[in-house]
């Protein structure tokens, strides 16, 4: 609404009103601004009254923010993994490099990377050895170990596998024969030779044999012996299946993961784990989509079935594959990826490898892939085929000049991506025109050969694993090869660093209890404009009781004269009176307390997952995420109901300024409307006496003598 009376224009929405070709001397506008000032009292206290809520919401969300924090750094620190720093070292790193988590026991370790490692040959899984006869008289089995041959017969009637072994060993000067048991359960004796003198030119192979023990490859995909069930609880079953593809001998281990007390087989999804001695792993997957009985590949060949029914999580099986390679016949027992060199082309850009379209083929770690070669393809162009092939199974290819200059002098390379037996490749072939001459192995794919604390005992075996860097023969520690020879893994209490992680979660209890004593500050000197913002309020009194009845009290479930330690002034840590009660750190008594009793502070600190005890840090983290849970959760923390309530003041406050401004909106648009009003009759009074005073200063006679 406007209003426009004579020289005065008011709006009575805005509240504001001009005046113009006014005949009052008044200003209105300051009048209606000091008597808005009067009508202003209750809402200045309103907003006084919302700041401070606000301060008090302001400082509950910082204490809030500081037992987050409190909880984060002691949950970092509640368990015996994360308390412990512990650090390794390699007596020579020209062998191994060491490293470790907090989990590594304290301790020195020998490691052994082989040399020199001898061939071990081993037979197919018989049931017995000294019941069967598996030769008869007259048998013989020819033996080849690298330029060397002799033959081995059997006379003077039958023999069992022990006694096969017996015969050879009094007749070969090649070999070594025994028979172990490979544990398999089924078929678990085999007859291994090993070579008396070992590294790569020391191949055992077997030229000829007529006794029922096979020691060759053939038939090999009946070497996947039968599935073995381990903790099994489930009324479906797995099945072995495939065709083996690798080239070593090893056992696959399966864990069911996925969660759930009956996983039906085709209808939930079943997540299982499998692992290999020679450290590969994976998983599958069998899904909803899952048919019951049929196969699924899983490594090297080796393929796996679920019949019809459940599992459940934890049930475990295994299966054991044969191959006659037990143990390669290594220079080194360093893992080497595998590499093959051409025998060399003319060049890289120019001649055409064929001139007619072709295929190029090869297999890697059992996997055989063919590749189509388009007529006039180059050297480099056939290189780039086999690199950019979408289902390539992890080689790579190159191009290496000699620099010889001859029509030979570029050599196609192919090398596998892989280090371990498992990743060999194998039958390259090809059938492009203008492309001879023949690949040569410069360098074999080979396992990593081990020995950890002098195991295995036999100086002949060797502990096997497909790549340099190993994190499962000692628990915590990796190790990564670099050379053979042997080395000390030495790990030892990184104890600056417990104390560090110490230090840590004292400041962070020092900072909420700091944090509690600023609010809740009383000014004892002045009239209290200096009081802290929560002073006196219970949630901060309750929050602080809380945290220091957990330090100055003996943790519960430890006892004296039992544990080392049960409560924290034992090992130095209390509160200091000159600093206001901050919790502070005898360094000396500290440091004397972890030399007598690392592990003793840790029950101090930590939750004990055997006697079920919770040392400190988990209690006081425990106890933050109690004071501190959401509002919205079923048992809200103080702090938050706290800031809640404090929330619902504040809007309420929020709504009487909302209201009150509206009156004020009206009262102020009254008086401009007043007097507005009187300034208009003002106006016309003074016109009025303008009017009358010149009528009168006109009327004849009036006032003449």
């Amino acid at each position: 609404m406007s209003i426009s009376i004579g020289g005065a224009d008011t709006s009575a929405t805005a509240g504001t009103v001009q005046y113009s070709g006014l005949t009052s001397d008044t200003n209105w506008i300051d009048l209606v601004d000091q008597l808005m000032e009067v009508e202003h009292f209750h809402i200045n206290r309103l907003n006084i009254w919302k700041q401070e809520w606000s301060d008090k919401i302001t400082a509950s969300q910082g204490l809030d923010s500081r037992l987050l924090i409190l909880e984060s750094v002691a949950g970092d620190f509640n368990s015996e993994a994360e308390f412990y720093s512990r650090t390794s070292t390699s007596s020579d790193e020209d062998v191994l490099t060491a490293t470790n988590t907090s989990s590594a026991t304290p301790g020195a370790h020998s490691v052994e990377v082989g040399t020199g490692i001898k061939h071990r040959l081993g037979s197919d899984g018989k049931p017995d050895k000294d019941i069967a006869d598996y030769a008869g008289n007259g048998n013989q089995i020819q033996i080849t170990v690298g330029g060397s041959n002799e033959t081995i017969t059997i006379d003077g009637g039958d023999y069992t596998l022990q006694g096969i072994a017996s015969e050879i060993n009094s007749e070969s000067t090649l070999v070594d024969a025994e028979v172990i048991n490979d544990g398999s359960g089924e078929n678990e004796f085999r007859l291994a030779l090993t070579a008396k003198n070992g590294g790569s030119s020391n191949v055992i192979s077997i030229s000829a044999n007529n006794t029922s023990v096979d020691f060759s490859m053939s038939g090999v995909g009946d070497r996947i012996d039968t599935v073995e069930e381990g903790t099994w609880s489930g009324t479906s079953h797995a099945v072995s299946g495939g065709q083996y593809l690798g080239s070593t001998n090893k056992i696959f281990c399966f864990t069911v993961t996925s969660s759930g007390d009956a996983q039906v087989v085709g209808s939930d999804e079943i997540t299982v784990l499998w692992t290999d001695d020679e450290g590969n792993s994976g998983d599958i997957t069998f899904d909803d989509t899952y048919a019951a009985d049929t196969l699924v590949d899983i490594f090297q060949g080796v393929q796996v079935k679920l019949s019809a029914g459940n599992v459940k999580k934890n049930d475990t099986f295994s299966i054991d594959i044969w191959h006659p390679d037990m143990q390669a016949a290594q220079d080194s027992g360093m893992a080497m990826t595998e590499k093959e060199v051409h025998s060399g082309f003319l060049d890289t850009d120019t001649t055409e490898a064929t001139s007619t379209d072709q295929t190029f083929s090869y297999t890697y770690n059992g996997r055989e892939r063919t590749i189509d070669i388009a007529a006039g393809t180059t050297l480099s162009e056939l290189r780039d085929l086999i690199n950019n092939d979408s289902e390539n199974p992890g080689i790579t290819a190159g191009i290496l000049n000699d620099g010889s200059g001859l029509s030979t002098a570029y050599h196609l390379t192919i090398a596998g991506n892989g280090t371990g037996a498992a990743y060999k490749i194998t039958s390259i072939t090809h059938t492009l025109d203008n492309f001879g001459g023949t690949f040569d192995e410069t360098q074999a794919a080979q396992n990593a050969m081990v020995k950890v604390d002098g195991y295995p005992s036999d100086s002949r075996e060797y502990i096997q694993r497909s790549s340099n860097t190993i994190s499962d023969l000692i628990s915590g520690v990796t190790l990564s090869l670099s050379g053979t020879g042997t080395s000390t893994v030495s790990i030892t209490d990184d104890t600056n660093a417990v104390k560090t992680k110490i230090e840590g979660i004292v400041d962070s209890i020092n900072s909420v209890l700091d944090y509690i004593n600023e609010m809740m500050a009383y000014d004892e000197t002045g009239e209290g404009e200096d009081n802290g913002t929560m002073i006196g309020n219970y949630a901060f009194q309750i929050v602080r009781q809380k945290i220091n009845d957990i330090l100055i009290s003996p943790v519960p479930g430890l006892t004296d004269e039992v544990d080392t330690y049960t409560h924290l002034s034992q090992i130095g840590i209390k509160t200091d009176p000159d600093q206001g009660g901050k919790w502070v750190i005898d360094s000396a008594t500290l440091n004397d307390a972890m030399s007598d009793d690392l592990e003793a502070i840790c029950n101090l600190f930590t939750r004990n997952e055997t006697s079920g005890v919770d040392g400190i840090a988990e209690l006081i983290r425990d106890e933050t995420d109690k004071l501190s849970e959401a509002y919205t959760a079923a048992d809200p923390g103080i702090v938050s109901v706290l800031i809640n309530r404090y929330e619902e003041i504040s809007d309420n406050i929020d709504g009487k300024i909302e209201r009150e401004e509206r009156r004020l909106a009206l009262v102020e648009n009254r008086l401009n409307i007043k007097f507005a009003r009187l300034e208009v009759s003002l106006g016309q009074l003074q016109g009025q006496t303008d009017y009358l005073t010149s009528m009168l200063d006109n009327l004849p006679g009036i006032g003449a003598d």
